[in-house]
């Protein structure tokens, strides 16, 4: 495999490519097909599922002060989801661990994104609170 730049010249050996995206025939192979679209459901699942818990707690909150939420971050949450997910999906071991980990980390980005907008430290348009992902309007199809 050789890396290119936006022009088609080969980056030189030795140097540091940053950004790269990379893109692959979909599988014909309807098995191969099926596992991958199996991989983004389950980061979608993780998504909306820590989603979902972000919310409940807010609800709480708003009804208690004194309830305790899931922080925001990389640990909180994936830990969460740890401890939850074999009664909330039992065929989580059918994919990657690493597709529930995107899933989440894509969600804690969006909250970050959405609480630097809300409280004016982030530049440009404000962002939305976080919406839930569906099946076919999933545009981030990708995995850290």
């Amino acid at each position: 495999m050789q890396l290119c730049d936006d022009t088609g010249e080969k980056v030189p050996t030795g140097w540091t490519v940053t950004g790269a995206s990379i893109e692959v025939e979909w599988p014909k192979d309807p098995q191969v097909a099926s596992g991958i679209r199996s991989h983004f459901g389950a980061r979608r699942f993780a998504y909306n599922g820590a989603l979902t818990k972000v919310k409940s707690d807010m609800e709480a909150k708003k009804e208690n002060s004194d309830h305790k939420s899931t922080p925001w971050t990389l640990e909180a949450l994936p830990k969460q989801w740890n401890q939850g997910k074999n009664g909330i999906a039992p065929w989580w071991g059918d994919n990657s661990k690493e597709a529930y980990a995107s899933g989440i980390a894509d969600l804690v980005q969006a909250l970050s994104n959405w609480s630097s907008s809300k409280h004016g430290k982030r530049k440009g348009r404000k962002v939305g609170f976080p919406q839930f992902k569906s099946k076919r309007k999933d545009v981030g199809r990708r995995f850290r």
